[in-house]
């Protein structure tokens, strides 16, 4: 049996479109949004400067990111959630055939820690005091998750 890798029952993958960096755009102007997305300066950016971004990572041969929509529409409404991690991850492992996969997360964004926990994703280290924010600095975490282990919690997806 197929499945499609990309497509799950609430949500589905796709490449990023020139209408997106007028989305994302308006995105970086939220401060709360921008420091659980970036450990560097809560900055807002140009819809040039996400378009420049978005072109290069549509070339580059070592990233890949994905917008996430609605599978019903094609509005962009992210490109992080529960539901697309696990469509990533099943093509990551099933498609791409990776044998492991590694993620970043600030200290203070505790509910995405909690998401790639239950995901299955185990602590590796920390990068001590990474990050500055009011005042305070905050540890980087590193998390991994291999092959095996989401097999285990996903054992009717990798019949692809």
């Amino acid at each position: 049996m197929h499945t499609n890798l990309l497509r799950g029952d609430r949500v589905r993958l796709t490449a990023f479109c020139e209408n997106d960096a007028s989305t994302m755009a308006r995105w970086s102007e939220d401060v709360g949004y921008l420091r659980l997305q970036e450990t560097n300066l809560a900055l807002p950016r140009t819809k040039a400067a996400i378009a420049a971004d978005m072109e290069h990572q549509s070339t580059s041969s070592d990233t890949l990111v994905f917008a996430i929509r609605p599978v019903d529409g094609d509005e962009l409404i992210g490109f992080n959630g529960s539901e697309s991690i696990q469509l990533a991850l099943r093509y990551a492992f099933c498609e791409l055939n990776l044998h492991g996969l590694h993620l970043t997360v600030i200290d203070y964004n505790e509910r995405a820690i909690a998401l790639y926990k239950k995901m299955g994703f185990q602590h590796e280290g920390v990068f001590r005091q990474f990050g500055w924010r009011d005042g305070k600095r905050y540890d980087m975490h590193l998390y991994g998750i291999l092959r095996p282990e989401w097999e285990i919690k996903n054992p009717v997806e990798t019949k692809v």
